[in-house]
């Protein structure tokens, strides 16, 4: 299969799904995935999953957030 075609397919099938008003974060994730598993390999494109899965969760910024939160709370609660 041409990787144009591919591409435009994809894009197409997003906006269709756009459409159902799926969070778009999940409509991108599994159009991406499910692209580049047809270009590539099924296999490929679960580690490329489960490598942006583990650089989003290992993100220090994204861990200080929620800490920050939690620290509020209980000083907030504790009084």
């Amino acid at each position: 299969m041409n990787s144009t075609l591919i591409g435009v397919t994809g894009i197409v099938l997003m906006i269709v799904v756009f459409m159902t008003r799926m969070p778009v974060a999940y409509v991108m994730a599994t159009v991406g995935f499910l692209g580049f598993s047809i270009m590539a390999s099924l296999k490929g494109g679960l580690n490329l999953l489960a490598k942006d899965f583990y650089e989003v969760f290992s993100s220090y910024g994204l861990t200080t957030i929620p800490l920050f939160i939690l620290m509020g709370q209980l000083a907030f609660n504790s009084g």
